[in-house]
């Protein structure tokens, strides 16, 4: 029996292990699950005390239902749960929007049961991306001493280099957030924008973080939506390669565009992909700037893990 660093208790490769260590923020909050309060935190509960704990991290609430989420807490935990943020989009008056944002968080740290760990706004493009940045520098100081993550997402417009960079000289320890699926055939970045975004993160040496579409384990095409979704296991290798191998735009994006599972070998202690290895202080020092990726739904990425036999020690 391979035995996982995560908590997990199967047979489990080491190696993948080491690399799905708590990745999901879970957020049955939005679409498509889109589940009410009431059902998020009673699934959310329910796998962070079962054996499928290893594959989750933090809950995913909006900032203007902290309140909300607390009260549902209520008598059904007496331990705090993590939380991400998801702030309320920096448009009209950004300030105003960032205070609002503040109080909240502030309210909620008084509440308990709610421990906030991260926070998520997108920033506009273009126009209003100055107004937007200087709002944000304000969240430090409305959140105290409050040890927060803050990411910005930057869209995937002509701009979002630019943005990333403006970003990083203007707020302390700024993170990034892909938005890597959705509903709609539009939501899904393709894997040359996905690959700049990662190479432009590991430049820029900032911490990261993907959202939406991640619901299964290698990228697969989506016949209803006519579209092709980014494989979790693609997204994070790739992503780990970019910061510890420095591999060009065309190598991340060739990553990323495997489609075949036993492309992806893991072994006892590294992966392997094509001619490139992780070894695993190097998954270590990935962990150190990967902050996870959100998703709706927790049973498909363990389904298609299951599928493919990874947490069962085969490679398919």
């Amino acid at each position: 029996m391979w035995l996982a660093g995560n908590g997990y208790t199967g047979s489990m490769r080491p190696s993948l292990s080491r690399l799905l260590d708590h990745p999901i923020d879970y957020a049955g909050l939005y679409p498509p699950a889109q589940l009410d309060m009431a059902a998020a935190v009673r699934e959310y509960l329910e796998v962070t005390g079962s054996p499928d704990a290893w594959i989750v991290n933090r809950f995913v609430c909006s900032a203007s239902r902290l309140g909300e989420l607390a009260k549902e807490l209520r008598g059904k935990t007496t331990s705090p749960i993590a939380v991400t943020v998801v702030g309320s989009p920096l448009e009209g008056d950004p300030s105003a929007r960032v205070r609002h944002d503040g109080v909240e968080i502030q309210e909620a740290r008084t509440r308990g049961l709610v421990q906030i760990e991260a926070y998520e706004v997108r920033i506009p493009e273009g126009e209003g991306r100055e107004a937007a940045l200087a709002a944000l520098r304000k969240l430090p100081s409305l959140a105290q001493d409050q040890d927060i993550e803050v990411f910005v997402e930057p869209g995937w417009g002509e701009h979002m280099i630019d943005t990333m960079h403006d970003a990083a000289d203007s707020v302390e320890d700024v993170g990034f957030k892909a938005r890597t699926g959705g509903v709609t055939a539009d939501a899904f970045p393709s894997s040359a924008s996905l690959a700049s975004f990662l190479s432009e993160c590991a430049a820029l040496e900032a911490p990261f973080k993907f959202t939406a579409g991640l619901h299964q384990p290698v990228r697969y095409y989506d016949e209803a939506l006519g579209v092709y979704h980014h494989g979790f296991l693609n997204a994070m290798v790739a992503g780990a390669l970019a910061v510890t191998a420095d591999l060009s735009r065309r190598e991340i994006e060739g990553i990323l565009n495997i489609d075949k599972p036993a492309d992806i070998h893991f072994g006892v202690d590294d992966i392997q992909v094509g001619d490139h290895w992780l070894e695993s202080d190097e998954i270590d020092e990935f962990h150190e700037v990967f902050h996870g990726f959100g998703s709706c739904s927790v049973q498909e990425p363990l389904d298609g893990l299951r599928s493919l036999g990874l947490l069962e020690g085969v490679q398919a």
